[in-house]
């Protein structure tokens, strides 16, 4: 029997690139689940192409009462990139998305599949003692998952570089991640340490989900890319 995966934020530039992941690893995952604020573009097979079933829910905002409603059971693991960028945000607008809501999502899962794994994209330096005020809220978020019946593993990339057609759905960094893509695409292998791709990312996920020993507390962002090979 395949992996049954969960996935949030797909939508996003990380889960954009998880779910491609997921839905071409047949029969290592069986099914998706894809819990959403709005509908994704694009999951129909090409022809003579197997993929895992998938579910969706689409709800407004990822508050308890609302999660309360979604039958959540029945998944092994999962891979939570949803997120927002801290530009323009003030420090408790961003720790309502960064924590509250992640904690929201953690909490419905856990008492839906108690034990599972919870696969959060952190980021590079998160540390809840950081002066840095995005970095001290992801490390605020995984502490707070720790807390919970949930086997939870942080991974921090650096830079995640767009790969197999992924997009980001915000229009400027849109923009950058072209306009710097000829850089990335030099810079990379020897930045291993603080750059990867969407694909990777996905992978390492796929290959954490998969692993029977006991899930590390954290994944730097070269072991992100170590986990991603194939």
């Amino acid at each position: 029997m395949g992996l049954k995966i969960l996935i949030v934020g797909a939508r996003g530039l990380v889960g954009q690139g998880a779910l491609k992941v997921a839905l071409n690893a047949h029969p290592a995952i069986e099914r998706v689940g894809l819990l959403l604020r709005q509908a994704v573009a694009e999951l129909n097979a090409q022809p003579g192409q197997v993929r895992p079933t998938v579910q969706t829910w689409s709800i407004p905002a990822f508050t308890p009462e609302a999660l309360a409603t979604l039958d959540l059971g029945g998944f092994d693991a999962c891979w939570y990139g949803a997120g927002t960028l801290p530009i323009g945000q003030s420090t408790s607008q961003y720790r309502a998305v960064t924590v509250d809501v992640t904690v929201n999502v953690a909490k419905a899962f856990a008492a839906a599949n108690p034990g599972a794994r919870f696969l959060y994209v952190s980021g590079l330096g998160a540390n809840a003692a950081s002066p840095l005020m995005p970095m001290r809220v992801k490390g605020e978020a995984e502490q707070a998952l720790h807390s919970l019946d949930l086997q939870v593993c942080s991974l921090r990339p650096g830079v995640v570089q767009p790969v197999q057609g992924v997009r980001s759905m915000h229009r400027l960094r849109d923009v950058l991640y072209r306009a710097v893509g000829p850089v990335m695409n030099v810079a990379s292998p020897y930045l291993k340490g603080q750059f990867t791709t969407t694909e990777l990312l996905g992978r390492a996920m796929l290959k954490l989900s998969q692993a029977e020993q006991p899930l590390p507390v954290v994944l730097e962002n070269r072991q992100i890319n170590d986990y991603g090979k194939i």
